[in-house]
């Protein structure tokens, strides 16, 4: 009698050589019959903000079994933007952003994967797993590994131009040569993207915006234990959202692009972002994303929050605010709140869940002046 399996390339007779190559890792007949997940981990020693990423996907995998359903973990490149600054190396990191994205779209298609979960941080990579994810059109959930702590150097928080700063400061002989290492020593003091809200964590963002990860998660610290928890539930979302039948078309639609618009215009992010976000459109949508369309939706929408390297205030002060869902509850009426999630929940049930969390306005942008960086 032929056994039911969830994914049709392991029915029958002709799906038997690829159970038998499973097996030959150690999968059993009960795992090929579950929903199959594809894992897109970024993880490198090399990388700050990917350095958490292998702890990350053994939680995700903890979501994926629970729920369910069956990891398969696959690995990709991530250079490091701030390593590759300088030199030759610079000139392959967007590039990378396609190899990246292929990487995802080949192994998705080769292994005929139910689901994936893309683990990413920096840079170019997270938009290129969201547009390996685009190419795909299979339900996804998005992980980041969080952002880092700031430096703390002369009673200010500062992120790792703090530098580029101290060459300045070490040329007007502002600070002796001892000075100049104990700040490099402190510059980064921890994992994680960098305490800034540079390219990697506005697209973080973004992609929570979007509605491709847990509510409340892009901003959570890279060390605290809570990132932990969302990477298992988001192991547990993704069995959910194919068990459901929730599509991927479902999630990113138009009118969550246009909210992932918004939230940028009010937050302030990267620039960067535009260029992400156009290419994420036209690889999902094929069509594009104009400037002139950006320019219009521009008008209407407020820079509301004010984050380094645009203020003193860092990522890390940004998610002891309230992170994305503060913007958004200030966005409120301007965003389309029928846009899902992969919790299956809709923008306007994640915005009423708020309560009493926010009970005023946000003034994040205006709180506190903003001081000189004077030494």
């Amino acid at each position: 009698m032929e056994t039911k399996t969830f994914n049709k390339i392991f029915s029958g007779d002709e799906g038997a050589l690829k159970r038998a190559l499973y097996k030959s890792m150690g999968f059993t007949d009960s795992q090929l019959k579950k929903p199959l997940i594809g894992i897109a981990n970024s993880f490198t020693s090399g990388t700050p903000g990917h350095y958490n990423l292998n702890e990350i996907s053994k939680k995700v995998k903890e979501g994926i079994i629970a729920a369910g359903g069956t990891p398969i973990e696959f690995g990709t490149i991530a250079p490091c933007d701030g390593i590759a600054e300088g030199h030759i190396g610079m000139k392959y990191i967007l590039p990378a952003r396609e190899i990246i994205a292929s990487s995802i779209e080949i192994m998705g298609r080769a292994h005929n994967f139910d689901g994936i979960v893309l683990l990413g941080s920096c840079d170019k990579i997270v938009p290129a797993m969201l547009i390996g994810a685009a190419r795909l059109k299979i339900p996804a959930v998005f992980v980041n590994g969080g952002p880092m702590y700031p430096a703390y150097y002369n009673n200010k928080d500062w992120d790792g131009n703090i530098i580029t700063e101290a060459i300045g400061w070490k040329k007007q002989r502002l600070i002796t040569e001892e000075e100049f290492k104990n700040i490099e020593e402190i510059a980064e003091p921890c994992i994680g993207s960098c305490s800034m809200m540079g390219t990697a964590n506005t697209m973080c963002c973004l992609g929570e915006v979007l509605g491709l990860s847990i509510p409340g998660s892009a901003m959570i610290p890279a060390v605290e234990a809570k990132r932990f928890r969302i990477a298992v539930e988001s192991g547990e979302a993704i069995v959910e959202l194919i068990k459901n039948k929730i599509k991927f078309e479902d999630i990113l639609t138009k009118d969550s692009f246009d909210n992932a618009l918004k939230f940028l215009l009010a937050m302030g992010g990267s620039t960067n972002a535009i260029l992400h976000l156009q290419s994420i459109y036209k690889e999902y949508f094929d069509e594009n994303l104009t400037l002139e369309y950006i320019s219009e939706i521009s008008k209407s929408i407020p820079t509301i929050a004010s984050i380094y390297p645009a203020s003193e205030y860092d990522v890390i002060d940004f998610y002891r605010d309230g992170g994305v869902l503060s913007i958004l509850k200030e966005l409120e009426s301007n965003l389309n709140l029928n846009c899902k999630n992969i919790l299956n929940k809709t923008l306007k049930n994640i915005l009423e869940g708020l309560g009493s969390f926010f009970p005023k306005k946000v003034t994040f942008s205006s709180s506190k002046s903003i001081e000189s960086r004077d030494i």
